[in-house]
């Protein structure tokens, strides 16, 4: 063997496991609307998850977690960058089955912030909402949901 061939299969040796290192040190790359945990940098628990389900490179999902359990769930559905939906998950159940949603709440109005619909959930199925469809600061409109299916509707229209 040559002293050339020698040099250059070393060089090939050594530089293959730096291109491995230098690969594995690179953070995955995630698929679009993927999720990005953030941790605590005190505990190393799971606090939440960030995701951009538009795919227009802005985030528009924020899911606070304590741990591997949902608490609660903001959403930018509009694309202001600011959540204009919230909804809220309850303590684990002792069977160890998932949390549920127990309530949410949207703003639906020209400000984007004022909550103009309040959902009331039972064991995570809707029961309940109540609406300001005219932006008063008084719910105007109100569903009774039985089974999860809508049952009545009742409005003030004065």
């Amino acid at each position: 063997m040559s002293a050339v061939t020698h040099v250059k299969g070393l060089q090939i040796l050594l530089l293959a496991p730096l291109g491995w290192l230098a690969a594995c040190s690179r953070p995955a790359v995630q698929p679009a609307g993927a999720p990005t945990p953030v941790y605590n940098k005190t505990t190393g628990q799971l606090e939440q998850l960030v995701s951009d389900r538009n795919g227009d490179g802005k985030p528009d999902t924020w899911a606070f977690m304590t741990g591997t359990r949902i608490t609660k769930i903001e959403l930018d559905r509009n694309a202001e960058r600011q959540p204009d939906r919230w909804e809220y998950y309850s303590a684990p159940p002792a069977d160890g089955s998932p949390t549920i949603i127990e309530r949410a709440d949207e703003a639906n109005g020209e400000d984007g912030r004022t909550i103009t619909r309040h959902e009331r959930y039972a064991r995570g199925v809707l029961q309940r909402v109540d609406d300001d469809t005219a932006g008063d600061g008084r719910p105007d409109k109100w569903e009774t949901y039985e089974g999860g299916r809508l049952a009545r509707v009742d409005l003030d229209l004065t």
